[in-house]
């Protein structure tokens, strides 16, 4: 009787039996892979949003053996997943506080720039506002497009001169230019406004980037939270589906931001 050969193991083959990636090197290799044009913007509220994540997988990893027998629509939670959700968290907590440090340490905008900040921001919200209730009505592109501007951290210079960047380009559109005219609130006049703060934000947002070190902590601040907000979205999925009718539903609920205060008309 001839025995049959031994089939040699590849090198690779043998690596992946002697060492399954660790969650760390999951979570490392997932945020060196991501294409940069899905990385999505640093949410408002970070930390907040980071305190309900932090129960949410901690929900998680109680569930886990439930959650991943839920086949989503893209495919079942993956072990790797709910491992790395609570390591994400922790990972972005301390990467946004690297990015909070920054704008404390000589970072700090003047009270003049504050003061523009704010301003862009609420003449950015009213214009949104105009957008969302009227112009784009129903037209859930637009509306998706709206959402990805007004997404962003609001104290982020970089991210306020993109916003009024795309703002303006929609604003004065020969589609858009006479309507925004003879919009009753004031819209006009916030077109004209973030018109003529565009170059000190154009300066400040320059003087943010020229700094490399903090442009990389950033960058893999947007990385983790693009695998983070991911990893939420299918880990809620199924959560809910799980719990329907039961108290740990509750465990599974979507960040609730506190109701916003409602600001005076910007003024001359």
């Amino acid at each position: 009787m001839v025995k049959p050969k031994n089939t040699p193991k590849s090198p690779s083959s043998e690596a992946t039996e002697s060492h399954a990636p660790t969650a760390r090197e999951r979570l490392d290799q997932e945020l060196q892979t991501l294409p940069l044009g899905e990385v999505a913007k640093i949410p408002a509220r970070a930390l907040r949003r980071l305190d309900h994540l932090g129960k949410l997988a901690a929900a998680a990893t109680r569930d886990a053996s439930m959650l991943g027998r839920v086949p989503l629509a893209d495919g079942a939670l993956q072990p790797w997943e709910l491992e790395v959700f609570p390591l994400a968290v922790e990972a972005t907590s301390k990467a946004g506080a690297e990015v909070g440090a920054d704008r404390l340490s000589g970072r700090e905008l003047p009270h003049d720039d504050k003061r523009l900040l704010a301003r862009v921001r609420d003449d950015q919200r009213l214009l949104i506002s105009a957008f969302r209730r009227l112009r784009f009505r129903g037209r859930s592109s637009d509306l998706k497009r709206l959402r990805a501007i007004e997404a962003g951290d609001p104290g982020d210079v970089v991210d306020a001169r993109n916003d009024s960047t795309a703002l303006l380009a929609l604003a004065e559109h020969d589609d858009h230019r006479a309507w925004i005219a003879s919009l009753p609130l004031g819209e006009a006049e916030a077109v004209a406004r973030l018109k003529a703060a565009q170059p000190r934000l154009e300066a400040l947002a320059k003087a943010a980037q020229d700094d490399a070190g903090m442009m990389a902590r950033r960058e893999e601040l947007r990385r983790l939270w693009t695998i983070l907000q991911r990893i939420e979205r299918r880990v809620r999925a199924a959560g809910v589906y799980l719990f329907h009718g039961k108290a740990e539903r509750a465990d599974y609920s979507a960040y609730k931001p506190p109701a916003r205060r409602k600001r005076k008309p910007p003024t001359e």
